[in-house]
């Protein structure tokens, strides 16, 4: 088996890029929005010949809600409201189109969902680095 390497895909890449995107579209998510945006870049796995592209971005991840306890849904709320217009501040500062926010609490998903995010109905996954 030959060793496999990864490089930037380049502008000579993009019609293979693009029909194995669209042919990939049953198992992929896609969304070619994101290729307009200013921190994604291509990679492109190859061994001599190309094997996998994969579109990468910068994002920002709103982690984990630590609520007062005791705190009104209304302060929740307002609070909430504060800390995403700090986030979407900082993402136009770094050129970053999305951010994520994790959450299992169904008040704050519904409110969440009627202020802006998307609730994505896809698996999520982490690799921890160190």
């Amino acid at each position: 088996m030959k060793q496999v390497f990864v490089r930037f895909a380049e502008e000579r890449d993009n019609p293979q890029f693009t029909a194995w995107m669209n042919a990939a579209q049953d198992i992929n998510l896609f969304d070619p929005a994101v290729m307009s945006y200013p921190t994604t870049r291509t990679l492109l796995a190859h061994n001599g010949e190309a094997l996998v592209y994969m579109p990468i971005q910068n994002a920002l991840m709103m982690e984990s809600l630590a609520p007062k306890p005791g705190i009104t849904p209304i302060e929740e709320a307002i609070a909430l409201r504060e800390i995403t217009k700090a986030v979407a501040l900082l993402a136009s500062q770094q050129q970053i189109r999305e951010t994520y926010f994790l959450c299992k609490d169904e008040r704050v998903v519904k409110f969440a969902s009627a202020h802006g995010y998307e609730v994505l109905p896809w698996t999520t996954m982490r690799m921890r680095l160190k």
